[in-house]
């Protein structure tokens, strides 16, 4: 039994009460920050140690285990065998200059970013954004977002899960159904947008919309946001946006994640987590993260954990949320991965990219040479095709 709780963990190593925890069958996965993390092979020996203790309890079940690995500042995981991965806003950039090289890069950067983390043991990223990036905007002033095009949006995020399929991972893109036009950090804030339905369907939501419909799509997060004119309830805990508009409108069949328990836009709903929970399992989240792994967070995740044992079980519902979480699963091994990071492919593919993160650190003029120079290596069409040639 997978429940809807995805926790963080303190440190580098397991406490007692987190392996209480990842033994509960209310919880279904472990996210991984930059302080679970100091050597690659330290953080295999933790995610091991995850899956141990959970079998210890399930034999059968496998907790998931994510990260945000999307470059640029949100890179939880850098150096040892880490590929350093470009911010995102510089591949729209790229696309500027010279669309075909942009989007071959954002499949390589796809492919290679699956391959580190599933050599350690980590099933996805939650990544690519696919907000849009508009000025003034949260995504476009942190450079998480492609561009301010939804076309140029959906195409490099098309090329970046292609990748990431192709190496075994599925990709669970965010946050839906835009951050791009809705300003305010909702770490901090709860972000408010006067747009109208319309205006979100045309633009902000297209990306999501044509990615689910190529059926690129098994994973996203919803953003806690709020469009007043469009639902009363902010995004992650609305069944109008979830059900009507996600599910039914768009079609989506895949897992749906809330944004993080603990950040301030969704604690403004309301201060009782146990009502922050129901809420979110009633609009339609299947997978609620708890991030942070504080020595508080025991304390509310033991109680939620209390409430959900006795939360009205929908059995249909709930075996619907254990197939579309046990989806998320990595389709290879760790070994397998490992033989492909000493791959020519791979090492040409990550030389590339570092170069292309290298190139970004000087003037203008280099990005431009880096757009029209023709890049020599052992895998023949690899930096002008769009696609690879697996």
């Amino acid at each position: 039994m997978l429940g809807p709780l995805m926790i963080g963990i303190a440190s580098t190593e397991l406490s007692p009460k987190e392996r209480e925890l990842l033994q509960s069958e209310q919880v279904c996965g472990v996210i991984l920050f930059t302080r679970n993390y100091k050597t690659s092979e330290q953080l295999i020996d933790l995610i091991l140690e995850i899956q141990k203790t959970r079998k210890a309890v399930f034999p059968n079940e496998k907790l998931l285990i994510g990260v945000d690995q999307e470059g640029g500042n949100v890179q939880r995981f850098q150096g040892n065998h880490f590929t350093r991965l470009p911010k995102s806003s510089d591949l729209g950039k790229l696309y500027e200059l010279k669309p075909q090289k942009a989007i071959a890069l954002a499949e390589k950067i796809g492919w290679v970013t699956a391959i580190d983390l599933a050599v350690v043991g980590i099933d996805f990223s939650f990544s690519p954004v696919v907000d849009l990036g508009q000025p003034g905007t949260l995504p476009y002033e942190s450079d998480r977002a492609f561009h301010k095009d939804p076309r140029v949006v959906e195409i490099l995020a098309e090329a970046y899960i292609k990748g990431m399929k192709k190496a075994g991972m599925l990709s669970i893109i965010k946050h839906f159904p835009g951050h791009g036009t809705v300003k305010g950090d909702s770490h901090c804030v709860l972000p408010k947008c006067d747009r109208t339905m319309s205006d979100v369907k045309d633009h902000d939501m297209l990306p999501f919309a044509n990615l689910i419909k190529q059926d690129l799509v098994f994973g996203l997060m919803c953003g806690h946001l709020l469009f007043p004119n469009i639902d009363s309830d902010i995004v992650s805990y609305s069944k109008f946006w979830l059900h009507e508009i996600l599910r039914k409108d768009l079609n989506f069949d895949g897992c749906i994640f809330s944004d993080a328990f603990e950040m301030h836009a969704a604690s403004s709903w309301a201060d009782d987590p146990c009502k922050r929970i129901e809420q979110n399992l009633l609009a339609g989240c299947d997978v609620i993260p708890i991030c942070h792994g504080y020595t508080d967070d025991y304390h509310t995740i033991s109680f939620i954990i209390s409430f959900l044992q006795r939360f009205p079980i929908n059995v249909d519902e709930s075996l619907k949320r254990q197939v579309r979480i046990s989806n998320l699963h990595f389709t290879k091994t760790p070994q397998v991965c490992l033989t492909l990071l000493d791959s020519p492919r791979y090492k040409i593919f990550k030389r590339e990219i570092e170069n292309f993160c290298e190139i970004l650190a000087s003037p203008t003029q280099a990005l431009e040479k880096f757009a029209f120079e023709e890049i020599k290596n052992d895998v023949a069409n690899t930096q002008e095709s769009p696609v690879m040639r697996f």
